[in-house]
């Protein structure tokens, strides 16, 4: 048997008791950490304005806001507070967005303000999102299996549910694991019609495909690699003349109407049609690439069409309104550009080697080993037989990683590489799966052995650093940051030997993480309820300053009135301090750098207790621009 049969089989054959108790256990150990995190994290950034945008897309049809991602996450984690009764601007119109404006920043603001539940209504959602990352766990493993065999299949579900980037984002409202899982399950089913040419999967690769594009906007380049994928398959196929010039162009036939027609239609449909088939020389762009004005400065009071006096502004484009906008609005970000931050540098655009800086930092080292070990192998030992699938998802990898890596106009958000990892996580896989009988079985043992051997570090590495998901740096992360400069860390009060190493551990990757990343890497905003938390657990606290990322502030100052923008001089004040702003590129808290803090909540609110000269100092309530 080749094996191509050999795959087929395997994908066909029944799932075992076995398998359906990993999958159980995958799933229920990744929800109830994702739903510990979901319940008692703070708001990250513009989470509040997501929610808010939802309730617009979903109660009024209004996709203006939020237009830089398309609508199904905001949607699914507003769905929950669509059915409240004490909601901002749920019974009307209360929200009014400006067609090129972000006034989603204002809209989140409200919905703070206006809604006494709003904190509820954030859980919710978060729980309604997690969803996403529960798929993640059985796409990874049906492709893993479908390609390789069940040990692959499980391999991937568990390196997905152990992943410190699914934790941490995965529990919040926003487009990065449900982009990373939709794509995967698209590129997926496009994987399983090439191998069987099955009748009913073309139809159902053009609906995740369109199911992806509602997702994120860089998913539009899941167009050109499929199309990349098929004509290498086909001009393979018809050099071995396995196939015919009629049969390629039903192919490609098929591909336009099933993939690209059905997912078109679902994009519409995602936007309820809003503007659909409007010219194309009829839109008010701002980015340079579509508005044809000489700079991105020019976009700030003026919008253009460099299609407008051609003949393709005559064109209807079959796509909504509030979709190419979105994308216009999504380029002239990067055009724009924005400070980024990396070991610690500022820029005022980004790096191409910024995601490569930002896993090696991020990815549990077992990861990062098993990474090498899959490539490596797919280089150099692999049979002919395992090639071709391999190459399809080595393939996809790089070039998902490659073109969001070409995007420098800023290099903020390691999370934007996402939707590559589910597919690197599939392809390691491959290491320990049985698909060449050649294979001694004490060859196939150690090598299987390896690989759980550092899934287990993965898996402990992860643990061990929760719930600091999001804030998630592995040990490489002091060794990078050697020779930065970076503020004093607090004093050690661990008690036995084992408890001062641990903590000298934690400590030398708390001081080091800023110094190599910041923003969405490091502090999104998600510790403001764990400050409150210590807070509670002092008595010698009476009046904090607080100037935290995201809008922490104005959430803790709802719950107490300890919590305040400015304090009176000669109270010796505390103060909590994000470490965003410790680091932030005018170095407006750099004094603060020679003064030990009491604490570092959760690796990013920094608490220093000022003396009252510091106090009268005008440094000591300086705010944050």
């Amino acid at each position: 048997m080749n094996d191509a049969a050999a795959t087929l089989n395997c994908s066909a054959a029944k799932i075992t008791r076995l398998e359906k108790a990993a999958l159980a256990i995958c799933c229920l150990t990744l929800a109830a950490l994702q739903g510990a995190l979901a319940w008692n994290s703070s708001y990250v950034f513009n989470e509040n304005g997501r929610i808010a945008s939802g309730l617009m897309k979903l109660k009024h049809g209004d996709f203006s806001s939020f237009r830089v991602n398309p609508p199904l996450s905001d949607c699914v984690g507003a769905a929950p507070a669509l059915f409240g009764k004490d909601v901002y601007g749920s019974e009307h119109k209360a929200m009014v967005f400006a067609p090129y404006g972000r006034l989603e920043y204002q809209a989140g603001e409200a919905f703070v303000r206006e809604t006494p539940s709003h904190r509820l209504y954030l859980r919710l959602g978060r729980l309604a999102t997690i969803s996403f990352s529960l798929a993640g766990v059985f796409v990874c493993f049906f492709y893993g299996r479908f390609l390789f065999g069940s040990w692959a299949g499980l391999v991937a579900a568990f390196l997905w549910t152990f992943s410190p980037y699914v934790l941490g984002y995965g529990s919040t409202i926003g487009a990065d694991v449900p982009s990373a899982v939709l794509a995967l399950a698209a590129v997926g089913v496009f994987h399983y019609w090439l191998k069987t040419r099955s009748p009913l999967a073309l139809p159902l690769f053009g609906v995740t495909l369109g199911i992806a594009q509602l997702c994120k906007f860089t998913l539009l380049a899941l167009y050109p690699l499929v199309f990349i994928i098929w004509t290498i398959d086909a001009t393979v196929r018809r050099l071995r003349k396995r196939t015919t010039v009629r049969a390629v162009f039903v192919e490609l036939r098929d591909l336009l109407v099933w993939g690209a027609g059905v997912s078109l239609l679902l994009i519409n449909m995602g936007y309820l049609f809003g503007g659909t088939c409007k010219p194309l020389g009829e839109y008010p762009f701002r980015s340079r690439l579509l508005s044809g004005l000489p700079s991105p400065k020019e976009s700030l009071s003026n919008t253009g069409n460099r299609f407008s006096d051609t003949t393709l502004g005559l064109l209807p484009v079959p796509l909504p309104e509030d979709y190419l906008l979105g994308i216009d609005a999504q380029r002239l970000d990067f055009e724009r550009g924005l400070p980024s931050y990396r070991g610690g540098v500022w820029s005022a655009r980004g790096w191409f080697s910024y995601y490569c800086y930002a896993l090696a930092l991020k990815l549990p080292l077992g990861v990062l080993a098993l990474s090498g070990l899959a490539f490596g192998t797919f280089l150099f030992k692999r049979g002919r037989g395992a090639c071709p699938d391999e190459l399809v998802l080595w393939g996809t990898f790089f070039f998902l990683f490659l073109l969001i890596s070409s995007q420098k106009g800023f290099s903020t958000h390691s999370r934007y590489i996402l939707p590559a990892l589910p597919v690197l996580f599939v392809a390691i896989g491959r290491l320990g799966a049985n698909r060449n009988r050649a294979r001694s079985s004490r060859l196939l043992r150690a090598e299987r052995a390896v690989v759980a051997v550092l899934c287990a570090q993965t898996a402990f590495s992860c643990l061990a650093s929760y719930p600091n998901a999001i804030s998630y740096f592995n040990a490489l992360t002091p060794i990078a940051a050697r020779g930065i400069e970076r503020p004093l860390g607090p004093e050690p009060r661990a008690s036995t030997r084992v408890g001062r190493a641990l903590e000298r551990f934690d400590s030398a990757i708390t001081s080091a993480a800023p110094c190599c990343l910041l923003d969405s890497n490091l502090d999104w905003g998600q510790d403001a309820y764990r400050l409150d938390a210590w807070v509670k657990s002092r008595d010698d606290v009476q009046e904090m300053k607080v100037c935290l990322w995201s809008n922490g502030d104005d959430v803790l100052k709802k719950t107490s009135p300890i919590y305040k923008t400015r304090v009176d001089a000669g109270k010796s004040p505390w103060l909590a301090l994000s470490v965003n702003y410790l680091f932030d590129e005018q170095k407006n808290y750099r004094w603060l750098w020679e003064q030990r803090p009491v604490a570092v909540v959760g690796r990013t609110i920094y608490v220093y207790r000022l003396s009252t000269e510091d106090d009268d100092s005008e440094q000591a309530v300086m705010e944050p621009e």
